[in-house]
């Protein structure tokens, strides 16, 4: 497993070390042998337990082919060229920009 935290991505095997780890915007993938499932989070927790077991607490989370990449594209123009008439309208501007721009890049490099 491989997941995105605040700190970079960073992989989850066996005996892993028990941790709960922030996780940004980005792609978790799943390993299974040789198959890997691709899943985007738009952020959230992981917590690895002794067992090397992992929770993955997010908002939202949805695999790559649910998206629209034409649509992901549009949804991050708007955002960062959507002006703020206050430091709210400011706030959310910035965390869809940084949102929109993970799920692009993980689009991307599909």
């Amino acid at each position: 497993m491989v997941l995105p935290g605040i700190e970079g991505y960073f992989g989850v095997k066996a005996n892993h070390v028990p941790i709960i780890a922030q996780l940004k915007p980005g792609l978790v993938e799943l390993h299974d042998g040789a198959d890997v499932s691709k899943f985007f989070v738009s952020g959230g927790f992981a917590f690895v337990h002794p067992n090397s077991v992992t929770d993955i607490c997010a908002v939202e989370a949805a695999s790559l082919d649910q998206f629209d990449a034409a649509a992901v594209k549009v949804a991050l123009q708007q955002a960062q060229t959507g002006g703020g008439s206050d430091d709210f309208d400011a706030a959310v501007n910035r965390a869809a920009t940084e949102v929109f721009s993970a799920l692009d890049a993980a689009l991307e490099a599909k």
